[in-house]
């Protein structure tokens, strides 16, 4: 079993201090405790669940965890292409370089493993007919 973190983009983590931490630092100030605190436990879950964001190869099956709410599983036999992306759409990943992965009937996730080619490796040792489409560095 290999596992993967997910790559978390600075900018993501800078934007969530500024706003969520300037904004609960405005309610302690303005003594809205309730609020402050709310605030806090907000910055709290998603701090988790960029942090707990991973992609574990068990044997033929690809898992992509994101926190405690998402959990998909794929069979890494129907992958058929991977390819970087930067699509905003809503994904289990935590950074916009990102890994797009077509599956099945027309099915696609993006990923954002930390180390894309050892991601890449390991899922192609599973099935080498992967397609890979890199862009040109």
């Amino acid at each position: 079993m290999k596992t993967f973190k997910s790559k978390v983009d600075t900018w993501l983590l800078a934007t969530m201090i500024i706003l969520l931490g300037g904004t609960a630092s405005l309610m302690a100030y303005e003594r809205i405790w309730f609020m402050m605190v709310s605030i806090m436990l907000i910055a709290g879950f998603i701090s988790y669940m960029l942090f707990n964001t991973i992609y574990r190869i068990a044997g033929k099956t690809l898992i992509i965890r994101s926190g405690f709410l998402s959990r998909q599983t794929i069979d890494i036999g129907s992958i058929t292409r991977i390819s970087e992306s930067n699509d905003i759409i809503t994904s289990p990943a935590a950074s916009l370089d990102r890994l797009e992965i077509l599956y099945g009937k027309r099915k696609r996730i993006l990923v954002s493993p930390r180390d894309k080619a050892g991601f890449i490796r390991e899922l192609s040792l599973v099935n080498p007919g992967i397609e890979i489409r890199m862009k040109k560095k």
